[in-house]
């Protein structure tokens, strides 16, 4: 029984310590976060970034139908091969480095740059945006869930490959 209490006493404590260290990491982190906010995407992206990035579906539409933004799918190849977003690019995530010199001149005309992925999960047009916007881009928009909520409008798919000249 002794033993018994010992095992359960140092459980608590390594469990003490490691809730201390971790507030402590985040305390001291230069993009700690908030242990009191509410974390969706656009909190998460809005507090990474400084702005917000996040576009909704009627305002993707709108810069669709008006031809004024350039979509990039930032999936990977096979998954854009399957359906895309009526003339997006493709910029995979996983190879950005190596593609994104194939489209560059694309990105650096457009007025507005809307980034999407699949899935409410799916972070590929997170992280390709942070990207883009590290590299000195400010007119990003990301749209959440992107192809899904495209698809779910029945607005424009394609399924082919776009070739960038």
């Amino acid at each position: 029984m002794v033993k018994t209490k010992k095992i359960i006493w140092q459980f608590f404590v390594i469990i003490g310590i490691a809730f201390i260290l971790g507030i402590s990491v985040n305390y001291f982190r230069a993009h700690s976060l908030s242990l009191n906010k509410k974390w969706s995407v656009k909190n998460r992206l809005l507090s990474e970034l400084g702005t917000d990035i996040i576009i909704d579906l009627e305002q993707a539409k709108e810069f669709f139908l008006k031809k004024e933004a350039l979509f990039i799918d930032a999936r990977p190849v096979k998954d854009y091969k399957k359906s895309h977003i009526k003339g997006a690019l493709s910029l995979p995530w996983d190879n950005v480095e190596k593609n994104f010199m194939n489209i560059s001149s694309k990105i650096f005309q457009a007025r507005i740059i809307i980034i999407y992925c699949d899935g409410e999960t799916c972070e590929l047009s997170h992280h390709l945006g942070k990207f883009l916007k590290n590299a000195g881009f400010e007119n990003i928009k990301i749209l959440i869930n992107g192809l899904t909520v495209w698809k779910e409008e029945t607005l424009p798919i394609e399924k082919k490959i776009i070739v960038s000249s």
